[in-house]
């Protein structure tokens, strides 16, 4: 197994904890975890139908999957988790597939820009099927895109902790600041008792965002030592296995 993070992400679990997490839930057929997406259950983007943007696009033979009913494309994270097999299927289209093929369409409009939190669960909903790519991901709890989007889904299958812009306490896990117009906030302090919660719980697996300088402060704000130093002794103390 293989994790690839940003530098602004760190790991909040042993890796014992990780593999567990991620291997918990099997796609049957295969035997590989099935992939795990964050959906965004603000904006759900209902699409087309496929049939119909098959004939626009003037195909002659149509697949299957084209013929199937209506296809949803829900808005994810960025940061996702996927199985070998599906990470081979996004990797072979690309994001930047979008610049020179038709672009799937909500209803109401074309979607505009942020290819990265659309469209690779549309190439694997493509690929897999409308109703195939549900019990592929997050566990196979749940058989459609409305189900995706239940608090207990997201509890177990949003992997990353985060805290947006607008918080001013910081979501409570220490001190940070705006570093870019849309996204989260950038952590420069971290209370060491949060920092430790996290840790001991089973979800999340991951923090962001975190500067490479952050330091640990105590209950009294007293400088423990920086986040790199100190985060695989709290993890090997904390971290359940």
């Amino acid at each position: 197994m293989m994790a690839l993070l940003s530098v602004s992400h760190i790991p909040l679990a042993h890796p014992d904890v990780l593999y567990d997490v991620l291997f918990e839930h099997r796609v049957s057929e295969s035997g590989l975890p099935t992939s795990r997406f964050c959906y965004n259950p603000r904006r759900l983007w209902e699409m087309e139908p496929d049939r119909e943007v098959a004939d626009e696009a003037g195909s002659q033979n149509l697949t299957c999957q084209d013929a199937e009913r209506d296809g949803y494309d829900v808005k994810h994270m960025q940061w996702r988790i996927y199985n070998r097999y599906h990470a081979t299927i996004v990797a072979a289209q690309g994001l930047d597939r979008t610049r020179s093929h038709r672009a799937p369409r909500r209803r109401s409009g074309k979607m505009t820009g942020m290819s990265d939190e659309w469209f690779p669960h549309h190439v694997l909903r493509r690929t897999l099927g409308n109703r195939e790519i549900w019990r592929q991901v997050n566990g196979g709890l749940r058989t459609d895109h409305v189900g995706q989007l239940d608090p207990d889904i997201q509890e177990e299958f949003c992997d990353t902790r985060l805290c947006w812009k607008g918080s001013r306490d910081a979501c409570g896990y220490g001190s940070a600041r705006r570093c870019s117009p849309l996204g989260p906030l950038c952590f420069h302090k971290l209370k060491l008792t949060k920092l430790a919660e996290l840790i001991s719980s089973r979800h999340p697996l991951f923090f962001r965002k975190v500067k490479s300088n952050a330091i640990v402060v105590d209950e009294d704000g007293n400088n423990v030592g920086r986040v790199d130093e100190l985060l695989v002794p709290l993890i090997k103390n904390y971290s359940r296995f």
